[in-house]
Order: structure tokens, then C-alpha cells, then sequence
């Protein structure tokens, strides 16, 4: 017999992208949810307010709200976000009504976490619109994002503007559900050493050489999530 679960009776996985990308150039052109259906998993993706396919207005609570909204709709599910969508997704489970079996998020460092005696990590802010400045290397990285990704800079800039909750420590106590937390040992929202203290069941993976945006391509990432939702 083996000891492998039955994936047709394991729950959907819910992947929800990073600022200014969207599902399919977070999830499917990266190639995670090939990885995710070779596992014989339903995958369905949320996109961000302002993001992709997404007309609806708002940032990171809204979301949030979303997310719970999706989430009641398929029941218990396993949750996967990158960056913003793991702010969105860790907010939405700790406030929000979602049945979440195991969850994984990647690129969630301690610097986007308010409440420790550091900044949180959304500033500087971000200009996606107007002039360009050749000094603003954050800014042009973005926007060559979602440029990339095909979306509105003037929604996405939108997303980022809206007030947003802050992520705490005392939130991140308030998910019992098992979390795997993925970072880049180059990423500049690490380390993660204060999100897995928070988390009551938390395994950490730190990937080497690599910065916050190749840690949502890293194969090792994806096999770490493959074997995680399996168990």
C-alpha cells in the first residue's frame, strides 16, 4: 500500500501572485502549476484588485475579502502566496473566515512585518505612473513587471495606494494551520527568522543566491511546495 495521499481527496491549492504580476505570470509561465497539476491537485489562482483579469478596486484588504470569498466557495483548500499575495493570503487566514488545510508562502520576510520596531517593508513607495526616473531602480523594476505581466500601470499604482492593515506578529499566532515559509537568502524582505517564530507550526526554507523574485522560480521552491501540500 502506498503512503502517498490520494490527490483526489486532497483539497484545491489557491495561488495568489506577487505585486504588479498577475496568475499567469506568477504561476503558470514560472511553471508551478504544472508542477501542481503533475500532482493530480485542482489549482485555481486569485488575481490581485487592479491585477490581471481583477476590475474590482482596492488593495490588500480587499484582497482579502476576496480571497475569503473564494475560499468559502471551494471549502477547505491549501493556500499558496508570493510577496503581496503572501501578505494577502497570511491576512486573510489570520482575520478572515478560511478553512485552510497547509499553507505556503514564499517571499514573506520579516521586513513586511509591522510591529517588530523596524518599518514594514511597502516603503519607499512605488511610482508606476507618470515620467520615469532613471534613479528609481525599485520603480523601474516594477514597472518592467507589469509591463511583462500585461497590466495597467494606473491600477496596479491604485492597489498599492489603498490603506492596507498591517501584517503583526500577533496575526501570524493567530494561524494554526501548518506553513511552509520559502525566502531567498538574497531577498531584500529577509530573513524570515521573526515570520517562523510568530507562525505556531512553521518549517523554513532558505534558498542560497537567490534575490526575492527568483525565489517564485526556484525549482527547489516548487518541489518544497510540491512535497509540503502532499503531505
Amino acid at each position: 500500500m502506498s503512503g502517498h495521499p490520494d490527490p483526489l481527496k486532497l483539497p484545491p491549492v489557491v495561488l495568489v501572485h506577487g505585486f504588479a504580476s498577475s496568475y499567469e505570470h506568477n504561476w503558470v509561465r514560472t511553471g508551478w502549476v504544472d508542477v501542481l497539476e503533475d500532482d493530480g491537485r485542482q489549482v485555481v489562482g486569485l488575481e490581485l484588485p487592479g491585477h490581471g483579469g481583477n476590475d474590482r478596486p482596492g488593495g490588500r484588504d480587499a484582497a482579502a475579502d476576496q480571497l475569503a470569498e473564494l475560499a468559502r466557495s471551494l471549502g477547505t483548500i491549501d493556500l499558496i502566496g508570493f510577496s503581496a499575495g503572501a501578505l494577502v493570503s497570511a491576512t486573510a487566514l489570520a482575520t478572515r473566515e478560511l478553512d485552510v488545510r497547509r499553507l505556503v508562502l514564499v517571499g514573506l520576510g520579516d521586513q513586511m512585518l509591522s510591529g517588530t520596531g523596524r518599518p514594514a517593508g511597502d516603503a519607499p513607495a512605488i511610482t508606476l505612473t507618470g515620467p520615469a526616473d532613471p534613479a528609481d531602480v525599485r520603480g523601474a523594476l516594477f514597472r518592467r513587471i507589469v509591463a511583462s505581466a500585461g497590466n495597467d500601470p494606473a491600477r496596479v499604482a491604485e492597489f498599492i495606494a489603498a490603506p492596507a492593515a498591517p501584517l503583526t506578529p500577533d496575526l501570524l499566532r493567530r494561524i494554526s494551520c501548518p506553513v511552509l515559509v520559502v525566502i531567498g537568502a538574497g531577498d531584500f524582505t529577509g530573513p524570515a527568522t521573526e515570520v517562523c517564530a510568530a507562525l505556531p507550526e512553521a518549517t523554513l526554507l532558505t534558498l542560497p543566491r537567490t534575490d526575492h523574485f527568483a525565489a517564485a522560480e526556484h525549482p527547489e521552491a516548487m518541489l518544497a511546495a510540491s512535497r509540503f501540500l502532499s503531505a
